[in-house]
């Protein structure tokens, strides 16, 4: 587990030792990505939602001790683990903290969430890294604990 850790911190220290400064464009990109990627989970549209995700077996989604590659894969945890309607899925909010342009078309994102479902309430932490494909900005990495 120190490995791996130590593996994911190198990898990101050496994002932004290259990084760029963020223009505001992207940003504002970004942010209305995530803005628009809560509203879906909010009503319950989990295909709506995953839109937001990069369609590839390259896909990467890390929580807790799992490692779960590709879209499918990772759509159906969503799909097992919190439904596609808006009671099983809970109201989230995202509260970001930081982005840091990689280059031209990769940004790492890091802030905090909040998921309440019924009256559980859960609270975490996320980094998530965009590419820019297709004229659109979607997840290619997401690590939520």
């Amino acid at each position: 587990m120190k490995k791996l850790i130590f593996t994911i911190l190198f990898i990101v220290t050496s994002f932004f030792a290259n990084a760029e400064t963020i223009s505001p464009k992207v940003q504002q990109e970004i942010e209305s990505t995530m803005n628009n990627s809560v509203a879906c989970w909010n009503k319950g549209n989990l295909p709506c939602f995953m839109d937001y995700y990069v369609k590839s077996d390259d896909l990467l989604f890390i929580s807790g001790t799992k490692f779960i590659h590709g879209w499918d894969n990772i759509n159906q945890r969503y799909k097992e683990r919190y439904g596609n309607n808006s009671k099983q899925m809970g109201k989230l909010q995202l509260k970001i903290n930081g982005m840091q342009q990689l280059d031209p078309s990769h940004v790492f994102l890091y802030g905090q969430f909040h998921l309440e479902i019924e009256s559980k309430n859960y609270d975490g932490v996320t980094s998530l890294i965009f590419v820019k494909s297709a004229g659109k900005w979607k997840i290619m990495s997401d690590h939520s604990n």
